[in-house]
This record gives structure tokens, C-alpha cells and sequence, in this order.
């Protein structure tokens, strides 16, 4: 089965990589209502964020981590992803009470 692609990269949906919308994106809305593509940087960013609070449970770990991502992909992508856990912490919180 072949896949006929047309170059949509004006479309929400569209892959930031190919500008193409694969037949699997979708909107998503994030747990603080933001709605956004399945591929997009900000739902990359909205999964990694969620993985580091799951994963490393210490404020100590979680900035080894921030800074490793520092050393790879630069301070922007550290402090955006910095940005991302804090938004996902806070609402989470806020459900809490």
C-alpha cells in the first residue's frame, strides 16, 4: 500500500521534520488544556517533561537531568523543558486540592 503525501505544512497536524500530516497525528489536550499536534514540539516537550517528574522522583536527580540536556541541546532547550515540567507540576498540584 503506498501512502499519497501532499505538503500541508501550514496544517496544525503537520510533522515539524517533513511538513507532511501523518495518517496517525491528532490533536491532543495536554492535562493543563492546551490542545496541540501529536507531532509537534510542544507535545514532545509536554511527554518529556511528564517522564522526568515520573521518573526521577528527587529535586536533585530532575536537575542532573536539566543538566545533561543542557550539555546536549543548550540552555534554551533546558530552560524550555524546565519551563514544561514546572506548568505540568503546578497543575497537577492545583487538581490536588
Amino acid at each position: 500500500m503506498r501512502i499519497e503525501w501532499e505538503d500541508v505544512s501550514d496544517d496544525p497536524l503537520a510533522c515539524p521534520q517533513c511538513g507532511r500530516v501523518h495518517p496517525s497525528a491528532r490533536m491532543v489536550r495536554l492535562s493543563y488544556g492546551a490542545v496541540v499536534s501529536s507531532y509537534s514540539e510542544a507535545y514532545r516537550r509536554y511527554c518529556e517533561a511528564n517522564t522526568v517528574l515520573k521518573r526521577f522522583r528527587s529535586k536533585r536527580t530532575r536537575m542532573q537531568y536539566l543538566a545533561a540536556v543542557a550539555n546536549r541541546r543548550g540552555e534554551q532547550a533546558a530552560a524550555e523543558l524546565r519551563a514544561e515540567m514546572l506548568r505540568v507540576w503546578q497543575h497537577k498540584e492545583e487538581k490536588k486540592r
